[in-house]
């Protein structure tokens, strides 16, 4: 993933599927806690919007719905 030159790579970010459509899900460890915490909306709302085109990409996520 790039943000603005910065370059990182984070595993186990995954899509659940849910009623209305999939949520990103950043990793957790064993007891449900988060390994990456973003402050940042913008950076939250970046990486979500990598993964959402990556799984539109798989064929995982059929289209975009925008609020």
């Amino acid at each position: 993933m790039t943000a603005d030159e910065l370059c990182f790579i984070v595993r186990g970010i995954r899509l659940e599927q849910e009623a209305n459509g999939v949520s990103v899900r950043m990793p957790v460890d064993r007891n449900g806690s988060a390994i990456v915490t973003l402050e940042s909306p913008e950076l939250r709302d970046a990486i979500a919007e990598v993964v959402i085109n990556g799984g539109l990409d798989l064929g995982m996520v059929v289209e975009r719905l925008r609020a």
